[in-house]
């Protein structure tokens, strides 16, 4: 009976809900204003008209006061301290002034302190009582079909606090525990919610079955608690983080927003902050071309020189349709953007970009990625990779473009795939430009793998889950290094302002990650469980399909020769080698050419590797030739796949 007429009433709209407490407040005034007057036995001996005035003065006076001071705009559900210290401030005020006026204005010969006692009682007892009342039924109504399960807290402090009390008022959650890092807080109880630490989180997860765990804190207090957070995610318990709690409860329990843990919160590491005088002195005020604009390396660097305050930014790439949607998102706050459609082959369209353009730094994002796709079109992917990147490096140099990076990758580190040998190249084009002209600050930015890029096995994880599997892996020893595509930008322009001509810029990546960890993570956060030997009745299988050609176990940031020295930023480091041979260079890339035109697959391959060896073989320093062992990479991995 009493929820049917709780359901109702939360059923009605604000004003109608309004409307029925002013009349209970009415009926509780006339009430303690009569009973009053009987106590202090004035009644009696006074005229009912005279009675009449006496009580409506209070009425009306407190009505109004509440009509003023906004009482009934209050929301009985979200009744706080503030709202029952102002009807109780009204309640005094109006039994003070209507006492004084009652004994000494219209003489009713009535004990001044005795009715100002009794209407003041008996006024607020009723009036704030039953709105504590309906608070608190309301509060304890059960919401079976909106409800959406047990919830854990993570934190014990006034966010955490404040987010329980806007779960509550919500209606549509049920928080059962918090959990806390202060063994001390364990066992006690906050806001009716027991406390648990890390000692008793086992047994408290076992024994209330959350379906969810929220963590009220920033992003990168979120981030120190990954390992907590992958402990979770593999018990299948779903994790989200929620931020900006006070503003979320001013603005009422319907603007809650938590967002669901992703795969770089389990993977990705902590970031270093950001050397901001590096970040503007990249590309404030310059004139700036991206090759590769469309991409995902290429489109973020878009969206984050615009931000930067370039004078021009010009997006350069062949992807009609992607090219569109980039230009639109940063056009909306960034008029000085241009779009250019074209081919970084097109040697007479790159000539008029940049004698147009007259650029102080140039971004070379330009590449095919996919290393299935170089082993299978070899030709393609050389072109667009290594004579590409000739003619990007080389046009900028004739046209005495200051600035160049080029983005590069591990998998130039001893390649044993095309695309990886591709960038190997890149890197070699660069630094032989610098030793032509020494003035130039052009160089190379070498990264492992980005999450969610096209390139990356995330995407491609996610739609295998999507489809039902089974989640295709090659190798369960295989590891590979892992950032977000926000960092890696960061670093590049970062990197970028510390150049000073013919450096490869290595960027911290963490510790490997092991694919078959990505490959279960992904399918727990889709909310999918693994079908395993242990686990039969699972939804999504994880297969194992080999390895396939060009593809290594393990991925290499730096070669054993390599020199690398710290840099201003602790995620940035470099290594310089002596350029190679521009004789070697420009034979080696006559040859390439001419065996893409019209070469097989094994003789575009064999081209590639080759020209490698012979670059690092003619590698020289100080009128010495290198070590042995710089050519010993390229030519074993040209032996490898031979």
């Amino acid at each position: 009976m009493i929820s049917d007429l709780l359901g109702k009433l939360l059923r009605l709209r604000h004003r109608e809900r309004r409307r029925i407490v002013a009349l209970l407040d009415l009926i509780c005034l006339i009430a303690a204003a009569v009973l009053a007057l009987w106590l202090t036995q004035a009644l009696p001996r006074h005229s009912l008209v005279e009675n009449a005035f006496a009580i409506a003065l209070p009425v009306i006076a407190t009505t109004i006061l509440f009509q003023l001071l906004r009482v009934y705009r209050a929301i009985i559900r979200h009744l706080d301290i503030t709202v029952i210290a102002t009807i109780l401030l009204i309640l005094f005020a109006t039994a003070l002034a209507w006492t004084a006026l009652l004994r000494f204005a219209f003489g009713y010969a009535v004990e001044p302190a005795n009715l100002f006692a009794y209407y003041l009682i008996a006024a607020s007892v009723p009036i704030v009582g039953y709105r504590l009342a309906l608070n608190m039924a309301i509060g304890a109504a059960p919401r079976p079909s909106t409800s959406k399960g047990n919830i854990g807290i993570f934190g014990t402090g006034t966010a955490s606090r404040q987010l329980v009390a806007s779960l509550k008022l919500s209606g549509k959650y049920k928080p059962i525990f918090f959990i806390t890092e202060d063994p001390s807080l364990a066992g006690g109880m906050i806001d009716g919610l027991r406390v648990y630490d890390r000692d008793t989180f086992d047994w408290a997860l076992a024994r209330f079955k959350p379906r969810t765990i929220i963590f009220s804190c920033s992003e990168e207090e979120f981030r120190n608690h990954r390992a907590l957070v992958r402990e979770l995610v593999e018990r299948n318990v779903s994790v989200r983080l929620h931020t900006g709690l006070e503003r979320d409860i001013a603005a009422g329990h319907d603007a809650l927003k938590t967002r669901p843990v992703d795969i770089e919160d389990l993977i990705g590491r902590t970031r270093q902050p950001l050397n901001k005088p590096l970040l503007e002195r990249s590309v404030g005020g310059k004139r700036v071309l991206v090759t590769g604009a469309a991409g995902s390396i290429g489109g973020q660097l878009c969206r984050r020189i615009a931000a930067l305050g370039p004078v021009l930014l010009d997006m350069l790439d062949f992807d009609e349709k992607a090219l569109v949607a980039i230009n639109r998102e940063i056009s909306a706050g960034f008029s000085p953007c241009r779009m250019l459609l074209g081919s970084v082959l097109d040697t007479r369209f790159l000539k008029q970009v940049f004698q147009d353009g007259k650029y102080d730094i140039v971004f070379h994002a330009a590449a095919y990625k996919h290393v299935d796709i170089g082993e299978v079109l070899p030709a393609a992917v050389i072109k667009n990779n290594v004579l590409g990147t000739h003619n990007v490096v080389g046009m900028a140099a004739a046209q005495s473009v200051p600035e160049l990076v080029m983005v590069s990758t591990d998998k130039a580190v001893n390649p044993g795939s095309v695309m990886g040998a591709t960038k190997l190249w890149g890197e070699e084009l660069v630094q032989v430009a610098v030793a032509a002209n020494p003035q130039l600050r052009y160089c190379s930015v070498r990264f492992g793998n980005v999450i969610e890029s096209s390139g990356s096995v995330v995407p491609l994880f996610k739609q295998q889950i999507m489809r039902g599997g089974p989640v295709r892996i090659t190798d369960r020893r295989m590891t590979r290094f892992f950032m977000s595509i926000d960092e890696a930008v960061d670093l590049i322009l970062q990197a970028s302002a510390m150049a000073r001509g013919g450096e490869t810029f290595i960027l911290d990546m963490g510790d490997p990650v092991n694919i078959v960890e990505i490959a279960e993570n992904l399918i727990r956060l889709a909310g999918r469980t693994i079908r395993s030997d242990g686990n039969p009745d699972g939804e999504i299988e994880i297969v194992e399909i080999g390895i396939r050609q060009g593809e290594k176990l393990m991925e290499e940031l730096t070669r054993a020769e390599e020199q690398v020295v710290a840099t201003e930023h602790p995620s940035i480091s470099l290594c310089r080698m002596a350029p190679a041979s521009r004789t070697t260079m420009s034979k080696a890339l006559a040859r390439l050419e001419r065996v893409t035109g019209h070469g097989s697959n094994a003789a575009v391959q064999e081209a590639l590797f080759e020209g490698l060896a012979q670059i690092f073989q003619h590698r020289s320093v100080g009128g010495q030739r290198s070590p042995a062992d710089l050519s010993e990479a390229a030519s074993h991995a040209a032996n490898a796949r031979g």
